[in-house]
């Protein structure tokens, strides 16, 4: 049970890390840009 809990985190935890980077992503590009 609890091994179930811990992979839903995991990729839980991948999912915002890789959302966040592709926030600041945009962000750089906008910043860019807009430069």
């Amino acid at each position: 049970m609890h091994a179930v809990i811990y992979a839903i985190i995991k990729v839980a935890c991948c999912c915002y890390i890789l959302i966040f980077a592709n926030i600041l992503y945009l962000f750089h590009c906008v910043v860019y840009i807009s430069s």
